[in-house]
């Protein structure tokens, strides 16, 4: 069947709904470009995200929010190193980072400064094989201003360790890396 064939048969998917769902598309089809009013379309291009960038929560700042948002695992489906190793830093034992899809491509680019919403969830293992707590530090504006624009969190054991906007330890610690990012890159 030739491409407008199809083109035709998916922009008659319309009429299932409401004009408000609907996007039109340039499309070139064998007959010249045509604009085409589909709810496939709008699927397609909202609802359908590749692998490692789907969408997860909001991500709420401060516990205990932000401890069941971790629980629930919602950062798994970002990109991470591929196997816990000891941490550089003061982070108990093991570790195993992952980034979110904002942090991710600003590393990827060599961009010196990561964009608001950035986002690092760091898995803590301590000396075993299972996640006993996480690091986390996020964005919250554009410009770092010397760390205090980066919210940290950390829980390890169930006991919060750290919990706030700018925290001087964290920032301290943290300064050495690519906007206060310490994970080493590329990603192993």
């Amino acid at each position: 069947m030739p491409r407008s064939g199809r083109i035709f048969h998916i922009s008659r998917l319309s009429k299932l709904l409401p004009d408000s769902l609907l996007s039109f598309v340039p499309v070139l089809s064998l007959t010249g470009l045509k604009l085409l009013r589909s709810p496939f379309w709008f699927f397609y291009f909202c609802c359908s995200v590749p692998a490692g960038y789907a969408q997860t929560p909001e991500i709420p700042l401060g516990s205990p929010a932000l401890e069941a948002w971790l629980k629930a695992g919602h950062y798994k489906q970002w990109r991470s190193e591929s196997k816990p190793h000891d941490s550089q830093g003061p982070h108990f034992g093991k570790v195993r980072a992952y980034l979110n899809p904002a942090v991710f491509e600003s590393m990827q680019s060599g961009a010196k400064q990561h964009p608001k919403g950035a986002v690092t969830v760091k898995e803590l293992y301590g000396q075993g094989n299972a996640v006993q707590g996480w690091s986390v530090a996020i964005k919250t504006a554009a410009d770092s201003a010397g760390g205090s624009n980066w919210y940290w969190y950390e829980i390890f054991q169930n006991k919060v360790v750290k919990d706030g906007q700018g925290i001087l330890l964290c920032r301290a610690c943290h300064l050495t890396g690519r906007d206060y990012v310490l994970t080493p890159w590329p990603l192993k």
